[in-house]
């Protein structure tokens, strides 16, 4: 499969495809969403070239922040230089890194935030600014932003769907390669 063609299958399944149709199970914390995104990547990746789950190259290929196993450790620890991407000597990673099993110089940084209330505004901007330090190393970014079912911030509860100046703004963004992706995760 064509790098440029997994990469659309990835946004696609981010936005509202099958293989994240379960968001609803058991997302509770920052560390649940990334490694369901993970996994869910994994199988979207061995099913697109042709891997064995859970095999070394899935796993070098979709690496992510505290991995579950000694596999995923090894791996997230191996792709650090990959991952990182430093600015006035401090270094920003991506939550899931995705590199082409094809091409090993294509990758795909994803920056995942749960937005569950107080702090919100904080983690979407922490977010936004990592993804575009990301720009400085790697062409595309995806930012996923998985709002929680329950979030409220006062009287107030948290939504999906982007207004007019929101809009703007993600497209703003997208001239930069960096693509945003609001879906409601847990219960």
């Amino acid at each position: 499969m064509k790098w440029s063609v997994f990469l659309h299958r990835i946004h696609n399944e981010f936005l509202n495809g099958e293989a994240f149709n379960d968001f609803r199970h058991s997302i509770v914390t920052e560390q649940d969403l990334t490694t369901f995104s993970a996994l869910r990547i994994r199988e979207i990746m061995a099913k697109s070239y042709g891997l064995k789950k859970n095999s070394k190259t899935l796993i070098e290929n979709v690496t992510f922040r505290s991995g579950q196993t000694a596999e995923d450790k090894k791996a997230y620890s191996k792709a650090k230089q990959d991952r990182w991407v430093f600015i006035h000597d401090v270094f920003a990673a991506p939550d899931i890194m995705i590199q082409d099993p094809l091409s090993p110089k294509n990758f795909l940084p994803i920056e995942i935030k749960l937005l569950k209330g107080k702090g919100s505004c904080q983690a979407m901007a922490t977010a936004i600014g990592q993804s575009l330090i990301y720009n400085t190393k790697y062409p595309y970014t995806l930012v996923f932003l998985g709002v929680l079912r329950s979030a409220k911030w006062g009287k107030y509860k948290f939504r999906c769907e982007a207004n007019e100046d929101e809009i703007h703004f993600y497209n703003t963004l997208k001239t930069m390669n960096v693509d945003i992706i609001t879906r409601m995760v847990g219960f």
